[in-house]
């Protein structure tokens, strides 16, 4: 059985050539060791993926 991670770094990689790493699994693990919220949206069983970074700075969270 796959992994969630690879088959989201195997979506990217059907999405586009090279497969961006800033929307990488490891990169959202990365963030979130630095203590970002790491939020993955996938639109459709077969449409566009995107990870979305999300840190609290005050009362606000940013993107």
């Amino acid at each position: 059985m796959t992994s969630e991670s690879e088959r989201w770094d195997a979506d990217l990689a059907e999405r586009a050539s090279p497969a961006p790493l800033l929307q990488s699994w490891a990169w959202g693990e990365v963030q979130s060791r630095a203590g970002w919220t790491v939020e993955r949206a996938r639109l459709s069983a077969d449409g566009p993926v995107a990870t979305v970074l999300l840190r609290k700075v005050g009362p606000a969270r940013e993107a």
